[in-house]
């Protein structure tokens, strides 16, 4: 009986451990199909919303569309840019530039196929294998933007872990984020 009851608690302290977790806006939306690339022409705010629909909490992780676009560039200042315009070129090229009180802090022209890759309607971002220690096992994290149902700006990010725990546990977990970036104007310059 004794056996039965160690039994029971390490399943459901297994199963603590283990989980699926969703953060999104209140009013989220799914995405839209992307058909072509000139969908995406548009203003849009730089900083995200969140899953608790505010902007100022101290605490909060902020999403920045910037940090979502320019990824490995560890000196731009996200915090200060405040919009972020997109502009179709041809049917494979989008110049994308960042802006603070209407000066270009950073553009680039960004090509399909060779920058990102349409999927699904959705822009599908570099993806990452690896887990943090002290899980040894493995880890996906799945980047994807695009627009949402009203025409926002929508980024989702997918991390999956599966894995020991300090050698001993074994646990998974699934988070997905959710964040929308309000398109400001539909015309671009």
């Amino acid at each position: 009986m004794n056996k039965l009851i160690q039994c029971n608690t390490f399943l459901i302290f297994i199963i603590f451990l283990s989980g699926c977790f969703s953060y999104a806006p209140s009013d989220n939306y799914p995405f839209a199909k992307i058909k072509r690339l000139k969908q995406l022409n548009g203003i849009y705010q730089n900083r995200g919303i969140d899953e608790k629909d505010h902007l100022s909490t101290p605490n909060t992780k902020r999403y920045y569309l910037s940090k979502i676009i320019w990824v490995k560039d560890e000196k731009m200042n996200h915090k200060a840019i405040d919009i972020i315009q997109i502009k179709t070129i041809s049917d494979n090229k989008l110049s994308i530039k960042a802006l603070n009180n209407n000066r270009i802090v950073k553009e680039k022209i960004f090509l399909q196929g060779t920058d990102f890759s349409l999927s699904s309607g959705k822009i599908q971002l570099a993806n990452s294998w690896g887990v943090p220690l002290p899980i040894v096992g493995v880890g996906h994290v799945n980047n994807k933007l695009g627009l949402d149902q009203r025409k926002n700006g929508k980024y989702k990010k997918e991390t999956m872990v599966c894995g020991l725990f300090a050698l001993l546990l074994p646990m998974f977990f699934k988070i997905t984020e959710e964040i929308r970036f309000q398109r400001i104007n539909n015309r671009v310059k």
